[in-house]
């Protein structure tokens, strides 16, 4: 089964680490659109 890749805006945010976290957690491909990649610490 092929997987969708999914575009996180604002990935950083509460909510968006969050997501990012569960995303990363189910293998899932993922691109994430960030204004500041410092606070990026998946």
């Amino acid at each position: 089964m092929t997987k969708n890749k999914i575009a996180v805006i604002g990935g950083t945010g509460k909510s968006g680490t969050y997501l990012v976290k569960r995303l990363l957690d189910l293998e899932t491909p993922l691109k994430l659109l960030l204004r500041n990649p410092v606070k990026a610490l998946f």
